[in-house]
């Protein structure tokens, strides 16, 4: 019983299989499972995706520049006391930032 053609043509095309296979499994499936959303690169996280923000911030909460900017986003949203807990949380990473302490008081 002869399958897939002669045998010649199988021992020919089998290694371009596992190649397929192969870059399936390394290249494809991890972007497939990685997880979706923009807290996968907090570095280069969007300034006006304060969901964004919030991830990064939970997964990098000793960035300070990051819970300004966000302080600063929310500040521009109206919501002063959410800025007003986020400045001071950076202010407590580093508590010798003055322009942190004049956004604090500019909320006051």
């Amino acid at each position: 019983m002869n399958r897939g053609g002669p045998p010649g043509v199988r021992r020919f095309l089998w290694p371009y299989g596992f190649l397929l296979v192969f870059v399936l499994v390394v290249r494809v499936l991890p972007a497939i499972t990685r997880p979706a959303g923009a807290a996968d690169n907090c570095e280069r996280v969007s300034r006006t995706d304060p969901a964004a923000m919030e991830r990064c911030a939970a997964i990098h909460p000793e960035d300070a520049e990051l819970l300004i900017d966000l302080g600063d986003w929310y500040r521009n949203a109206g919501d002063r006391s959410r800025a007003r807990s986020l400045y001071r949380e950076a202010l407590t990473i580093d508590p010798t930032d003055g322009e942190v302490r004049r956004r604090i008081d500019a909320l006051r």
